[in-house]
């Protein structure tokens, strides 16, 4: 791994300050590092918390997706993209994922567990074109929803 001169001078103090109590070798140092900013930034994307809070029940309508219900939707998809084409296969993209209502928030759906799925951004995408066509127009939704893996293949999914 090459790094700036910053950076490196960062590591050194680092080195001195923790001599004591995990050594000087810069894989320890690094390691604890990646797992302090994967901690942190698994609470902010996904909301997994050691000590999670219960959520105050919201006041108005709001896209704001609450915290137990981004923990739950990210654990229980395992940390991946949750859709399945139409021969079963489910997608394999586990980066750039979003938080997709299977019912459109617009019209309706609500912020519960049951409702939301991750995906990533040409399903999520796929779905959003699919939720504009309105469903009496000729190739509606029902037709399109039966042939996914070419329409997403378009949008560029893999």
């Amino acid at each position: 791994m090459t790094v700036d001169e910053a950076t490196h001078e960062k590591l050194r103090q680092l080195q001195d300050l923790l001599a004591h109590t995990v050594g000087r070798d810069p894989a320890v140092i690094v390691a604890r590092a990646i797992a302090v900013l994967h901690e942190k930034t698994l609470a902010r994307k996904a909301a997994v918390t050691k000590r999670p809070r219960r959520a105050k029940p919201a006041r108005k309508r709001t896209r704001y997706i609450p915290a137990e219900v981004k923990r739950t939707v990210w654990t229980r998809d395992g940390a991946r993209c949750a859709f399945v084409d139409d021969k079963g296969r489910r997608c394999s993209a586990e980066s750039g994922l979003e938080l997709h209502h299977l019912r459109n928030w617009a019209r309706g759906a609500e912020h519960a567990a049951d409702e939301i799925e991750l995906r990533c951004r040409a399903h999520n995408q796929y779905h959003a074109v699919l939720d504009m066509v309105p469903s009496s127009s000729a190739g509606g939704v029902a037709e399109r929803a039966s042939r996914p893996q070419r329409e997403a293949r378009t949008l560029g999914a893999t």
